[in-house]
Parts: structure tokens; sequence; C-alpha cells
């Protein structure tokens, strides 16, 4: 059977917006976003944390499969923070 298609076409989704929303966050000069990035990641990730668990609920049969698993972590903001801390973290020691 594979990968939900669902999963995949939301994890899709959510990782090119979560791409926009970073190249945005830091290409804007002076912290002009700084107030409307503190409170939008956390809201667009708990929204896609929310939309996580309706994909859950809804298809629990197909996640007994790893590569189900491993598309709903890349649904979580851990991946970002990790390649943030890997690329971005290494210019701040």
């Amino acid at each position: 059977m594979g990968l939900n298609k669902i999963l995949l076409t939301y994890t899709i989704i959510f990782n090119i917006i979560n791409v926009l929303l970073f190249i945005y966050a830091t290409t804007n000069p002076g912290g002009e976003v700084g107030m409307q990035m503190y409170f939008g990641f956390p809201l667009f990730y708990l929204l896609g944390v929310i939309g996580l668990i309706i994909i859950g609920i809804k298809n629990r049969k197909d996640f007994r499969r790893l590569g189900n698993w491993i598309l709903a972590f890349f649904c979580t903001p851990i991946p970002t923070m990790i390649i943030v801390y890997i690329f971005v973290g290494q210019n701040f020691k």
C-alpha cells in the first residue's frame, strides 16, 4: 500500500509554507517582522499539529507503516529547529 497520499500532500504543503515563512522572517532587515513571527510560527505549528491529528484520526490504519510516521514527524517543528540550528546556529557561535 505505501504512503498515505493525504498525509504526503499535507506534509509537502506544510513544509513549503514553513520554508516560505522562514525565508520571510530571515530576509527582512531590522526586526520588522519580529512580533509577527513571534506569534506566526507557533500559531502555524499549532494549526499544523491540529491538522495532523485530524488526519491521524481519520487514517488510523495507515499509521501502522513507518513511512507515514516519518511524514508525520516532518509536520512538526522539530526538523525545522534542527535544520535552523545546523545552518543558522553556526553563525551565532
